[in-house]
């Protein structure tokens, strides 16, 4: 298994990439090191993390068995119309990065977790700072185990569903490439751009699905996102209503 080079990276990427790869062996939390000490445009990876975090303060199990945890830090000068969208757009161009990279079958279970079939790969998690003006997108993929476990989802890898598993350096460049133009876009993005991605990958819309928020459950069938990339469902009674990835969890 071969391990991150941060010189083939940045190779990878070219000259033009505005920012440095750092790579540990070891952190509590690549997010965490970024927003204490990153430049806009750096990207930082670690082999294995003590602290990792996922959505709504679950913490993502990360060992040292050649998976991939990076992030990305982010500036804008002004916080883009978009930002709200911001997860929902990484989880598309993440899946857009591994399509590219051979995987197949692969979608977005809402708000940006990546599966296939009900095989969970990968998990988002954007942070902001500076009144929003600065982002750290963390990325947690299970590319050849699984990383993280918890009571809603059954894990894979990448070594799972592909015949064969791309060298993490390429895919990691690929990936970073791909939030790269997803970002310097971002100011110009426009909401239909969005749709027609969200849309692609997609795994839930029209499926069943039951939510559970502050202790009360509310099921229905999904009927897409909003511009504020809130989940939107239709219960019995025909209405639909609109859930923030704040305040549930979800199962379908």
């Amino acid at each position: 298994m071969e391990g991150l080079d941060s010189d083939k990276i940045a190779a990878l990427l070219g000259a033009g990439y505005p920012g440095r790869i750092h790579v540990f062996g070891e952190l509590d939390s690549t997010n965490s090191w970024l927003l204490e000490n990153g430049a806009c445009g750096d990207c930082c990876l670690a082999e294995k993390q003590t602290c990792g975090r996922g959505r709504r303060g679950k913490q993502w199990l990360s060992p040292a068995n050649g998976n991939i945890y990076l992030s990305l830090r982010w500036c804008f000068t002004h916080p883009p119309e978009l930002l709200p969208l911001l997860s929902l757009l990484v989880g598309i161009s993440v899946c857009k990065s591994l399509h590219d990279s051979g995987l197949r079958g692969h979608g977005l279970k809402w708000p940006n977790d990546i599966l296939v079939g009900e095989n969970k790969l990968a998990g988002i998690l954007v942070e902001t700072s500076n009144n929003m003006q600065t982002v750290v997108i963390g990325l947690g993929l299970n590319v050849y185990t699984v990383g993280s476990a918890d009571e809603q989802n059954t894990w894979g890898s990448l070594q799972q569903f592909m015949a064969h598993v791309p060298d993490r350096n390429d895919l990691i460049a690929s990936i970073v490439n791909d939030l790269y133009d997803l970002l310097s876009n971002l100011p110009n993005l426009q909401y239909k751009d969005f749709e027609k991605g969200w849309n692609q990958w997609d795994l839930l819309s029209g499926n069943n699905v039951s939510l559970v928020q502050a202790d009360k459950k509310y099921s229905g069938v999904v009927q897409g996102v909003d511009s504020l990339g809130r989940i939107l469902l239709q219960q019995e009674h025909g209405k639909i209503t609109a859930f923030s990835s704040a305040e549930l969890s979800l199962r379908w």
